[in-house]
C-alpha cells in the first residue's frame, strides 16, 4: 500500500508539472485517436458535458442507487471463496462515477462500433460505454465475466438500454472462454481489460486481442498499479513494438495501435482525480 501511494505521488507531481507541455505535444502530432484521447481526458477533468451527456449520467446512477441497496447474494463458489452481496460487491469494486464518465466519453468521442470488456463485473462500465456506442447505427459490445450472479445482474440492467443483438455477455472463466472468444468473426476497435490482475493473463490478452483489432485501436488497462506485477506488465505492453502511443494515467493505462503510423511516445503523464 505504501509503495501505491508513493508511485501515486510521484505520477502526480510529474503529471501536473508537465501537463500542458504533454497537451502541447500531442496537439503537435495530430494523431487523430491520440488528439480524441487528449479531449476527452480534458472534457472529463473539466466536466464539459452536454445535456445529453447529463441524461445518460442520471439514468445509469439510477442504476447504482438499486446496487448500493441490493443486499441479494452472489455466488462465488467457481472461486472458493463465500457469497457475498450485490451492496458489497458495489462497494468494493465498483468504477467511481468519473472513470465511468472517462469510459463513456471515449468511446463517444472515438466513435467506435466493436467493443470489448474483460470483466463485467456489475454492468456499470459497460453501461456507459453501450450508451455511447448508442449513438452509432450499429454496434456490438461484448464483455466476459466469470460470475454467474453478476452476469445475469448486467444482462438485465443492458437490456433497458439497447437490444439484445447489440451485446453479448460470454460467460464462465476466462481461461476457458477467451480461446473461444478470440474464434468470433470480429473486429475490435476499443479493448477493455479489467478482468485479471496478474503479468501472465494480461499480456496474453494484449498478445492474442492486438491480432483481433482493427488498423487503428485502442487498449485500455484498469488499475496498472495495482500490484507489482501490474506495474511490471504495463512497462512491458508500453514498450511492445505494436504500440504506438501509451498514456499513463495512474488509474488506467491506455496504448493506441496504427498499423500505419511509425512514430512511438510512451511516456505521456496525466492526473484525472485528486491525490
Amino acid at each position: 500500500m505504501l509503495i501505491k501511494k508513493l508511485y501515486k505521488t510521484r505520477h502526480w507531481l510529474k503529471s501536473n508539472l508537465k501537463e500542458q507541455s504533454y497537451i502541447k505535444e500531442i496537439r503537435a502530432i495530430d494523431h487523430p485517436t491520440l488528439t480524441a484521447v487528449l479531449e476527452t481526458f480534458l472534457q472529463v477533468k473539466t466536466s464539459d458535458f452536454d445535456q445529453e451527456d447529463f441524461k445518460v449520467f442520471s439514468t445509469i446512477k439510477k442504476y447504482r442507487n438499486y446496487l448500493e441497496t441490493n443486499t441479494s447474494k452472489i455466488d462465488y463458489s467457481v472461486f472458493g471463496i463465500k457469497d457475498r452481496t450485490v451492496n458489497e460487491i458495489y462497494r468494493s469494486a465498483s468504477s467511481p462515477e468519473i472513470w465511468s464518465r472517462f469510459h463513456y466519453l471515449l468511446a463517444k468521442n472515438l466513435g467506435v462500433k466493436n467493443y470489448l470488456e474483460i470483466g463485467t463485473n456489475l454492468g456499470i462500465s459497460g453501461s456507459y460505454i453501450i450508451s455511447a456506442l448508442s449513438k452509432q447505427s450499429d454496434f456490438k459490445f461484448l464483455t466476459m465475466e466469470g460470475i454467474e450472479g453478476l452476469s445475469d445482474l448486467a444482462e438485465t440492467q443492458f437490456m433497458t438500454l439497447t437490444q439484445p443483438e447489440n451485446f453479448e455477455i460470454i460467460r464462465g472463466l476466462y481461461d476457458q472462454t477467451f480461446p473461444e472468444l478470440l474464434q468470433k468473426e470480429i473486429v475490435f476497435e476499443v479493448c477493455f481489460i479489467d478482468g485479471n490482475h496478474h503479468y501472465e493473463p494480461t499480456l496474453q490478452y494484449f498478445e492474442k486481442l492486438k491480432e483481433k483489432t482493427a488498423e487503428v485501436a485502442v487498449f485500455i488497462f484498469d488499475d496498472i498499479y495495482w500490484n507489482d506485477e501490474m506495474v511490471k506488465v504495463w512497462e512491458v505492453i508500453k514498450k511492445d513494438k505494436a504500440t504506438t502511443f501509451a498514456l499513463d494515467l495512474f488509474k488506467m493505462g491506455i496504448i493506441i495501435l496504427d498499423q500505419k503510423e511509425n512514430r512511438h511516445k510512451s511516456d505521456f503523464n496525466f492526473f484525472l482525480t485528486k491525490i
